[in-house]
């Protein structure tokens, strides 16, 4: 699979037959895998089943009761046997079946050119180092399963034309797979109380697109009302930056 920055991930997928799909009584166990490339010999290699944190592993002999889908890593505290999925490598099963993989050519990937699906990888601060005290965070959250949806939700701290904090909150709905979440809505609360002792209004100022050309990276665009104004107003592009990841998610 495509990765920005011209990176690859590489997948294995177990499939069961629809016959025995779930079977707990009968079922193969998780290969040895190992991995050969240039004149290393590099075993055991981690095999991450998502949700894929530094530390998540698949053991070997571990009960396969259903399909599934396992994302080949490095682990995080062996430096010294780190593989690059970019570069050619054979893959072995149980020292017994192996796969060719040859560099990674990002011409032959149409998903190499585009913006990251938006995910819960995505969920974190972003900020623009030359803008001090500015900054959003971003969070990406289950939504209704039936529907393929997840919501997404941004909170952008930024300043009024006299310098006094003025906050904007988006709030919309995207499906699994997208790349941008478009047109989502924002607001700016008023009548709010300190710790919280009062009713809040939140007036619509705009709309704003998002979208994430790598893990490091967010794209947005807005349009809030046209000026004179009391608050702020009018419309830009602003590329930030990823400031942190969370809880050893890290998007890559």
């Amino acid at each position: 699979m495509a990765c920005p920055n011209n990176k690859t991930a590489v997948l294995v997928e177990i499939d069961r037959p629809a016959a025995n799909e779930g079977n707990t009584t009968l079922y193969p166990t998780f290969p040895f895998v190992g991995i050969v490339q240039g004149n290393s010999t590099l075993a055991p290699v981690r095999m991450a089943d998502d949700p894929n944190t530094v530390y998540s592993t698949t053991s070997v002999n571990t009960a396969v009761y259903s399909s599934d889908i396992y994302v080949l890593e490095n682990y995080a505290n062996d430096q010294a046997t780190q593989v690059d999925y970019s570069k050619a490598f054979v893959l072995s099963l149980d020292n017994t079946i192996s796969f060719t993989f040859p560099d990674y050519n990002k011409s032959q990937y149409a998903a190499a050119s585009q913006s990251l699906p938006i995910s819960g990888y995505l969920s974190t601060n972003w900020y623009n180092p030359l803008q001090s005290g500015e900054g959003m965070l971003t969070q990406i959250y289950d939504g209704d399963a039936s529907k393929n949806e997840r919501f997404f939700t941004a909170a952008w701290y930024t300043f009024d034309s006299l310098g006094l904090p003025f906050w904007l909150f988006a709030q919309g709905t995207i499906h699994i797979g997208d790349r941008t979440a478009n047109n989502v809505q924002l607001v700016y609360p008023t009548n709010g109380k300190f710790a919280g002792s009062g009713t809040t209004t939140n007036t619509n100022w705009g709309t704003a697109n998002f979208s994430f050309p790598d893990c490091n990276t967010m794209v947005f665009s807005y349009v809030g009302p046209a000026a004179p104004s009391d608050f702020p107003s009018g419309s830009g592009t602003r590329t930030w930056s990823r400031l942190a990841n969370i809880n050893s998610l890290v998007c890559n």
